[in-house]
């Protein structure tokens, strides 16, 4: 199952945080898009994690976890996943650092899926 970080984005800026249930030590981000201009030339998403888990997100300080530049297939495609392990943290979110070449109708969407264990 996963969450919905960012839904219709077009610009730079982080999500909303997630409170996982328990500490995650394996993180999963996907993430699709629109682009129908055919726009997007570069863009780079950041999985960040924060140790504070009860106070608002502009009071936390967000460290990152992995950071991953779209490559020219993901552009072509309008389609990514990453993933990281060994980071083990109970709060996450993304933040698209570098965007180049959207407009308004560009709309990106990123989902985190969370380790499930068996």
């Amino acid at each position: 199952m996963s969450m919905l970080m960012l839904n219709n984005k077009n610009t730079t800026g982080a999500s909303i945080s997630i409170h996982l249930h328990e500490y995650n030590d394996k993180h999963t981000v996907e993430g699709d898009y629109l682009d129908p201009d055919s726009g997007v030339t570069a863009m780079t998403v950041v999985l960040e994690g924060a140790a504070t888990p009860r106070i608002p997100d502009a009071s936390c300080i967000w460290f990152p976890l992995m950071t991953y530049a779209l490559t020219a297939t993901d552009i072509t495609n309008k389609n990514f996943m990453f993933f990281t392990v060994s980071k083990n943290i109970g709060r996450v979110r993304v933040n698209i650092t570098v965007l180049t070449g959207a407009d308004a109708n560009t709309k990106i969407n990123i989902r985190y899926v969370p380790n499930v264990k068996v």
